[in-house]
């Protein structure tokens, strides 16, 4: 058999357990007759899959059911330690790491802060090797490990690999992050920008199949939007699909450091309303965030405006409203190009039982085409600050054993 040939085998045998394991795993009492029905491949192919899997752990046999007249039927479901799944995803102040296993589960989180000192390149490579080890540790006596996801903030690009023009790490330029990591991890290493790991994360266990045509934007310190369409990622010629960020805004007129002025990330990044913050506090304005922070600037940090906002302070109040205008036109724009079922908004104002986001949905109603909101659904992401880090081992999840099978499941949001 020629190698092109053993390739194509290869190929096909992964894709028949790739669907065999999605429908074991959405569904509770599966059989193999079941799943010779569902998927309309011979019983030889089901059989010789279902024993593969059997042997190599990812499924195990859970019971049988009653029967129609002859053998009663065995049951299979995912054995969730039958693989995991290793994400990173870091900015400039944290390096986040998760692990998820076989049935897409959650099984790890921890974060790593970045002191300033250590706010460069060199420096935050080495926290993301301690927390890829501190995470192979947790892993070592249950179960595989199928590779290791990067969220990476910044461009990458697609040719050699390199990631950089993040301005908010030092020297963060060309660095080639996937072979730094690869050289010392005998893994597979895959790397996305972490803003499309956090959509991944929605689309394999929050949504799983119930919605395949969504955005997510992210707000840090600075802000950027993915896009889910038929249920696959875009990202552009260049891979640089969402970048909302340089979007110029009228009435703004703040400087960028791409040299331009009123770019959306000028005013609501998380950098942007702490800049904003520390001129109000020089103005004697923001009276009630500086007493939180005790009129220490270097203690001034978003947990703090949040804090304001929570206790009803009018000027922080009026700030969060000057933040959601700017954000409504930018969604406005791209609901009227994107049409999604969803939108999912990561911010640091998120913790307010809804009000932010209900001013957001105020505005988007005021400007927005009615046909486009018709159905829509906006609400705040979940998973904390480890969404990013969970997303990118989804990544791996995706490109090693589920491909693009899902399942479904439910979500509570905020209609428009």
């Amino acid at each position: 058999m020629s190698g092109a040939e053993s390739s194509v085998l290869t190929l096909r045998r992964n894709n028949y357990r790739n669907r065999i394991l999605a429908i074991i795993r959405s569904n509770d009492n599966v059989s193999r007759h079941d799943i010779k029905q569902i998927t309309k491949y011979s019983m030889t192919t089901t059989l010789n899959t279902v024993s593969e899997m059997l042997s190599k752990g990812y499924i195990v046999e859970s019971g049988t059911g009653e029967s129609s007249g002859g053998r009663k039927p065995i049951y299979l479901k995912i054995n969730p330690s039958g693989a995991h799944f290793l994400g990173v995803d870091f900015n400039s102040k944290f390096v986040y790491s998760a692990i998820i296993n076989l049935n897409g589960d959650i099984v790890y989180k921890d974060s790593i802060s970045i002191p300033n000192e250590l706010n460069n390149t060199a420096s935050i490579i080495l926290l993301i090797r301690n927390a890829i080890s501190n995470m192979i540790s947790h892993v070592l006596d249950g179960g595989p490990i199928f590779g290791i996801g990067l969220g990476v903030p910044g461009y990458i690009d697609k040719r050699s690999g390199a990631v950089g023009d993040y301005a908010f790490i030092r020297d963060f330029s060309n660095v080639r992050l996937e072979e730094l990591i690869k050289n010392e991890f005998p893994y597979d290493i895959f790397i996305e920008n972490n803003i499309n790991a956090m959509a991944l994360a929605y689309k394999w266990i929050e949504y799983d199949g119930a919605c395949d045509n969504f955005a997510l934007i992210s707000i840090r310190s600075g802000l950027r939007m993915a896009a889910i369409v038929k249920n696959n990622l875009v990202k552009g010629a260049a891979g640089a699909a969402g970048e909302i960020d340089h979007i110029q805004i009228p009435g703004a007129g703040r400087p960028c450091s791409c040299g331009k002025k009123g770019c959306l990330v000028t005013e609501i990044s998380n950098t942007a309303i702490l800049s904003k913050v520390v001129e109000g506090i020089l103005s004697k304005r923001f009276k009630a965030v500086s007493d939180i922070i005790g009129g220490d600037l270097s203690a001034l940090g978003m947990s703090a405006i949040t804090k304001a906002y929570l206790s009803g302070d009018p000027e922080v109040r009026e700030l969060a409203r000057e933040t959601a205008g700017y954000l409504g036109h930018v969604l406005s724009i791209i609901i009227a190009i994107h049409n999604p079922q969803k939108l999912v908004i990561r911010t640091d104002f998120q913790s307010d039982g809804g009000d932010f986001l209900n001013i957001l949905c105020d505005l988007i109603k005021q400007s927005g085409n009615p046909h486009h909101l018709e159905n829509l659904e906006i609400e705040y992401a979940k998973f904390g600050e480890h969404i990013g880090a969970i997303g990118a081992a989804c990544l791996v999840m995706q490109n090693t054993i589920y491909c693009n099978e899902t399942i479904r499941r439910k979500t509570a949001v905020i209609a428009v």
